[in-house]
């Protein structure tokens, strides 16, 4: 399964949800953690682990926002 950054604040009142995908957004306080914050226009570098894979053969490591 592939899930965007967006389907992290999905599914709020399925705690399930979050076991799933690996994460969590959190709206409010109310299970004792911080709410979830974001940032906008952030530079990311990637590292392409195996060059040589059918998806990935040929595309060299990069970065951008």
């Amino acid at each position: 399964m592939v899930f965007l950054h967006h389907s992290l604040v999905a599914y709020q009142n399925w705690p399930e949800f979050e076991n799933i995908i690996g994460g969590r957004y959190f709206t409010d306080t109310t299970q004792g953690n911080s709410t979830s914050t974001y940032h906008e226009e952030v530079n990311v570098s990637l590292s392409i682990a195996d060059k040589d894979h059918p998806v990935t053969r040929g595309i060299e490591d990069f970065s951008g926002v």
